[in-house]
């Protein structure tokens, strides 16, 4: 991430968007790609529990950016039955 209005912002420094109620999260058509799903995504999915749908849709995530959310599914809170 570099915003050069915002240097002092770590490289790889995770939205937060672990939010204990956070239900639904539409993060479509934002280009996050397969970095974002790294640096957020995956770290969101880890400790949201209560999260119920996440639209990812075009943001040109590939094989390793599935592979993160899977990854972020598998370590999470997720009961699936």
């Amino acid at each position: 991430v570099k915003d050069p209005q915002h240097e002092d912002i770590p490289k790889e420094m995770p939205l937060n968007l672990a939010g204990q109620s956070l239900l639904v999260l539409d993060l479509s058509y934002n280009n996050i790609g397969n970095k974002g799903v790294e640096l957020a995504i995956r770290p969101m999915l880890e400790r949201n529990k209560f999260l119920m749908e996440l639209n990812l849709a075009y943001n040109n995530i590939t094989h390793p950016g599935g592979v993160a959310i899977a990854n972020g599914l598998n370590n999470g809170p997720y009961y699936f039955s």
